[in-house]
């Protein structure tokens, strides 16, 4: 008896076993745009424009670099700090003031090097380009973040992932 049913419970799990496996496989994820590429296609740059944003970025990349650095070693300075034994408010007031001034100096580049793309942009693109600007959330620095590598950080870059430097009661 226990063999009749088994048999029934066997091609049973095998029918359903089948039918999952004939499914169809899930789309592979889309290839990640180079860099600007949406940008690029809403302003309907030339090709001289197109090459001569990509050189200013990768300037303010080279520019952005030692600035991001000195932000991750302070942002690293600043979780010790928190977490030392002996809590020192001063060490802790200095770091967060020095982040400050950091992320001032990547915000005036950013907005440097966003004037600059805006100057080399014809009256129409530049519309088309304020625009962008205007509707974006954050004043438009998020049109910035897939400009660089994804390892590139904005000055609001805490804000956005909910890691608030502790303020000071001064």
């Amino acid at each position: 008896m226990k063999t009749h049913r088994i048999i029934p419970l066997i091609a049973g799990l095998l029918l359903i076993g089948s039918a999952v496996m004939a499914q169809p496989a899930p789309p592979p994820p889309k290839a990640p745009q180079a860099p600007g590429m949406h940008m690029m296609r809403m302003l309907n740059l030339t090709q001289v424009q197109r090459d001569k944003m990509m050189d200013m970025r990768l300037q303010m990349t080279k520019d952005m670099l030692p600035l991001r650095t000195q932000m991750d070693n302070l942002r690293s300075d600043l979780k010790l700090a928190l977490t030392a034994d002996n809590f020192d408010q001063k060490k802790v007031d200095k770091t967060v003031d020095q982040i400050s001034k950091v992320r001032a100096q990547m915000t005036l580049t950013m907005v440097q090097h966003m004037r600059e793309v805006r100057n080399m942009l014809t009256p129409d693109q530049q519309k088309k380009f304020d625009l962008m600007i205007m509707s974006n959330k954050r004043g438009g620095f998020g049109m910035m973040d897939g400009w660089g590598n994804h390892g590139m950080r904005g000055p609001d870059h805490m804000m956005r992932h909910n890691m608030k430097a502790p303020r000071n009661n001064r």
